[in-house]
């Protein structure tokens, strides 16, 4: 599965570290972590952000950290380049269509 979500505003992460607490069901609720990639919205503005455990968090700031390294340093990895070859191949094949039907109508 691939998703991609997109909000054109400026990002300005908010983080919240939530501590263990009972849910509305009076069930205990682990402590967990989560990230407004946009910032606080207003009622009912779209927004985006992940809410995750204290080990997820760990493990995905681990391998951003890793990942971040290796981009300044000029290191890619495979998966990266792949997607680039594959967004590539989607934009062609894209205009290749729109290209045919304009053909197509003149």
């Amino acid at each position: 599965m691939h998703a991609n979500f997109g909000l054109y505003r400026p990002m300005s992460i908010r983080a919240l570290a939530l501590p263990p607490h009972k849910d509305d069901e009076g069930d205990d609720v682990d402590g967990s972590i989560t990230i407004y990639l946009f910032g606080d919205s207003e009622y009912q503005e779209p927004s985006v952000n992940l809410s995750m455990t204290i080990e997820e968090a760990e493990e995905l700031s681990q391998q951003l950290a890793n990942l971040a390294k290796s981009c300044r340093n000029g290191e890619y990895n495979a998966a990266g380049h792949q997607l680039v070859e594959y967004s590539k191949a989607k934009d062609l094949e894209k205009a290749r269509r729109i290209l045919g039907e304009e053909a197509s109508t003149n």
